[in-house]
C-alpha cells in the first residue's frame, strides 16, 4: 500500500513540475517606471524616441508589456536593450497592440458571446433580451431567440469592459531575460510629433 502511495505522490509532483515549467512567466512596464526619455524631432513628422525604464522581471522566457509608447509608433524600428546588465535580454516575438475604445472596438471583442439588448420596438413593452452578437461588420447582426436580427430596436448592454481591451498604447513582446532588475531603454521612430 505504501508504495503506491508513494508513486501517487511522485507522479503528482511531477506533473506540478511540469504545468509550472510550461507556465510562461509575465511582467509589465509603465509610464510610472520611466526613468528619462528623449526625444529627437526632424522634419517631415518624425521622430526618434529613447525610453529608459527600471523594471523587474523574472528570468527565463517572459511574455512582457512595454505600456504607454507614442500612438503612432513605427514597431518595425523598436530596439530594446537593457543598460544595466548588457546583453541580458533578447526580444522573440514583438507586437504593437492599441485598441482605441470605442462604441465599435467595444462591439468587435463581443462577437459569439452574448449581450443583453435593451427592446424598444414600437407597439411593445420595453424588456431586456438576451442576444448572441454574430457580426459587427456592415451593421450589427443578432440571434435572439433562435432567429437572425440584422440589427435590432434597442440599447445594446454589455457585462463589463473585455480584459483583452488594450487601451493604451502598448509593445507586447516575449523576451528571453538573464537578469530581475533592468534599466531598459526602448528606442523607436514615432510620427506625430512636430
Amino acid at each position: 500500500m505504501k508504495p503506491l502511495f508513494v508513486k501517487a505522490i511522485a507522479a503528482s509532483a511531477i506533473l506540478a513540475f511540469t504545468l509550472a515549467a510550461s507556465a510562461q512567466a509575465t511582467g509589465k512596464t509603465g509610464a510610472d517606471d520611466r526613468s528619462d526619455v528623449a526625444i529627437t524631432v526632424y522634419n517631415n513628422d518624425l521622430a526618434l524616441v529613447r525610453d529608459t525604464r527600471e523594471v523587474t522581471l523574472p528570468t527565463g522566457e517572459v511574455t512582457f508589456e512595454f505600456a504607454d509608447v507614442a500612438e503612432r509608433i513605427q514597431p518595425e524600428t523598436v530596439s530594446l536593450v537593457s543598460t544595466s546588465a548588457p546583453g541580458s535580454i533578447a526580444v522573440l516575438e514583438q507586437n504593437y497592440e492599441y485598441d482605441l475604445m470605442s462604441p465599435q472596438k467595444l462591439m468587435e471583442k463581443y462577437v459569439g458571446q452574448t449581450v443583453r439588448l435593451h427592446d424598444m420596438r414600437e407597439h411593445a413593452p420595453a424588456e431586456w433580451v438576451d442576444a448572441e452578437l454574430l457580426s459587427t461588420n456592415n451593421g450589427t447582426i443578432y440571434r435572439v431567440d433562435g432567429q437572425i436580427y440584422l440589427g435590432y430596436p434597442g440599447q445594446v448592454v454589455l457585462p463589463r469592459i473585455p480584459e483583452n481591451l488594450i487601451a493604451k498604447p502598448t509593445l507586447a513582446m516575449v523576451v528571453a531575460n538573464e537578469s530581475n532588475e533592468q534599466t531598459l531603454q526602448a528606442t523607436y521612430l514615432t510620427n506625430g510629433i512636430s
